[in-house]
């Protein structure tokens, strides 16, 4: 846990405690969750909203990433770990909003906000719910 903590204080620089959702001021349509449609599986362009930390879950602590797509205006959520190392999709994430990233070297999530990337978003069913699930990032051309 205290290992978990470290990692937590490394990337966003903040002791760990349950952190929320920022506050946007944004118009969002209501909408019947029923009515949802993914995205159709491809590379979009995605704008970074905002970032949840929770300390419990399937995997233990991890971030909720959310993102906007930039055409359509629709949410993408993404999970990570706390861990920032070349293998995990955290660091993915960092290096496609364009990041030089060195080992030792420290990062503040909340410097992803509004940053823009590419990710490969693939449809996933699960139970009653159809969803996207973001495959790979790669930095905007």
């Amino acid at each position: 846990m205290k290992e978990t903590q470290e990692n937590l204080e490394n990337v966003t620089g903040e002791e760990n405690e349950e952190k929320e959702f920022g506050v946007l001021n944004q118009e969002i349509e209501v909408s019947d969750k029923k009515e949802y449609a993914p995205l159709e599986e491809g590379v979009y362009t995605l704008r970074y909203m905002d970032t949840k930390y929770e300390a419990e879950g399937q995997y233990g602590p991890h971030f909720i990433h959310r993102w906007e797509e930039v055409e359509s205006g629709k949410w993408v959520t993404d999970v990570s770990s706390l861990t920032l190392s070349e293998d995990s999709k955290l660091y993915s994430i960092f290096k496609a909003c364009g990041f030089e990233l060195t080992p030792g070297g420290k990062m503040n999530i909340k410097d992803l906000v509004g940053k823009e990337c590419m990710a490969l978003l693939i449809v996933k069913t699960k139970g009653d719910a159809t969803f996207n699930k973001v495959k790979s990032y790669t930095k905007k051309k």
